[in-house]
C-alpha cells in the first residue's frame, strides 16, 4: 500500500457517492411516482385483481391440485425447488399472501390472483416484476391450475394478459419469460444481471462506509483474503474488520467486473478495483489499484459471495 496525502480525496468521495445514490434510484425506479396501477382486469370468463391475504384458502387450493403441473411443467423454471410445495398450509399460505400484498402496496411488484366471474374459484396469478435484465423493463409471469390448464385457458391468459399490460402499463420492453424468450436464455440474463448488480450494490455500501449493509452481500462462512494480510473468516469477522476500516478511515472504492462465469449454482467474478482512503485523523492516507477474484454460491435464489481474494497491481 502506497500512504500519501490525497489533496483530491474530498472531490473524490463527494463524486463517486453521488454517483452511487443516483446508481441506487435508477435500480428502485420500477415505475413512474405517479403512475396509477390497474388494479382489476375483468372478461366474460375471468377477472384478475390484485392477490389478498383473503384469498389464502383460494390461492391453496388451486396450487396445492397443480403441484407436479407446476413444478415440472413449462412453469418449472420459473419458480425452481422453491414453490408451490406439497408441505405447505393454508396459513403459511396466507403469510406468503401478506408479503405479496405490502410489496403491491409499496410499488415493489405486483400479484394477480385469477378468479371466475363470481370470485369464487382460483384459476391462478399472474405476476408483474422488476427485470433483472439490461433488455426488458419489466418481467410477466403468470401460471394457471392444472385443471384449467388442460381447457387451453393459459394461452387464453397469456394473450389477455399481455395486451393489458401493454394498453395500461408504461413499460416498453416488458418480458414474458417462458413463451417469448425460452426459459435458459432469461435465466443465464438473469443471473448475469444479478452478479452484476452486487457489484454495484457492493461499491455502494462500501462508499457509505456500512459495513452491516456490505456483509449482508456475503456468506455467513464467507473467506475474504485481503492483500497483505490475515484471512478473514465468517461473516461476523467480515463485519468487525470492515467497521474498523470505516472509523480508521474515509474511503471510496471503484470495482471494474471484467468477466463473469456460471457452472451451476456457482459464479466466478474476475474484476478491478480502485482504492482512495484517507485517515480521519489527516495522518495519512491509502492509493491503490489491483484484480480481485469473486465466488459466488447461489443458495434460495440469493447469490451470496462465498469466497474473494484481492492482489494488488504493484
Amino acid at each position: 500500500m502506497k500512504i500519501q496525502k490525497l489533496t483530491v480525496f474530498s472531490g473524490l468521495l463527494f463524486t463517486l457517492l453521488i454517483t452511487s445514490v443516483l446508481q441506487a434510484q435508477s435500480r428502485d425506479s420500477f415505475l413512474p411516482d405517479d403512475f396509477v396501477v390497474p388494479e382489476r382486469l375483468e372478461t366474460d370468463s375471468f377477472i384478475l385483481r390484485p392477490l389478498m391475504p383473503k384469498d389464502a384458502v383460494k390461492d391453496y387450493e388451486a396450487f396445492i391440485t397443480s403441484v407436479d403441473h407446476i413444478r415440472g411443467g413449462e412453469y418449472h423454471q420459473a419458480n425452481g425447488l422453491y414453490w408451490p410445495s406439497q408441505q405447505s398450509t393454508v396459513e403459511r399460505n396466507r403469510k406468503d399472501l401478506e408479503w405479496h400484498y405490502k410489496r403491491h402496496l409499496a410499488k415493489e411488484d405486483f400479484a394477480f390472483t385469477v378468479l371466475t366471474p363470481d370470485e369464487s374459484v382460483c384459476l391462478g396469478c399472474v405476476y408483474i416484476l422488476p427485470a433483472k435484465s439490461n433488455e426488458y423493463d419489466a418481467t410477466v409471469k403468470m401460471w394457471v391450475r392444472k385443471s384449467e390448464y388442460d381447457k387451453g385457458f393459459d394461452a387464453v391468459l397469456y394473450e389477455t394478459v399481455k395486451k393489458w399490460v401493454a394498453d395500461e402499463w408504461p413499460f416498453k420492453t416488458p418480458g414474458y419469460p417462458g413463451r417469448e424468450v425460452p426459459w435458459p436464455k432469461w435465466i443465464a440474463m438473469e443471473n448475469d444481471y444479478s452478479i452484476r448488480e452486487i457489484g454495484s450494490q457492493w461499491d455502494e455500501a462500501f462508499n457509505r462506509g456500512d459495513a452491516e449493509r456490505l456483509a449482508n452481500l456475503y456468506s455467513t462462512k464467507v473467506v475474504s483474503m485481503p492483500p497483505n494480510r490475515e484471512t478473514i473468516l465468517g461473516r461476523r469477522s467480515f463485519v468487525e474488520d470492515m467497521d474498523a476500516f470505516f472509523e480508521a478511515y474515509d474511503a471510496v472504492s471503484h470495482t471494474t467486473i471484467d468477466s463473469v462465469e456460471f457452472s451451476g449454482n456457482t459464479a466466478i467474478e474476475r474484476g478491478r478495483y480502485s482504492l482512495e482512503a484517507k485517515m480521519k485523523d489527516d495522518s495519512g492516507g491509502i492509493s491503490e489499484q489491483g484484480k480481485y477474484l469473486k465466488v459466488y454460491k447461489k443458495s434460495k435464489r440469493q447469490w451470496p459471495i462465498d469466497t474473494e481474494i484481492w492482489n494488488l497491481d504493484s
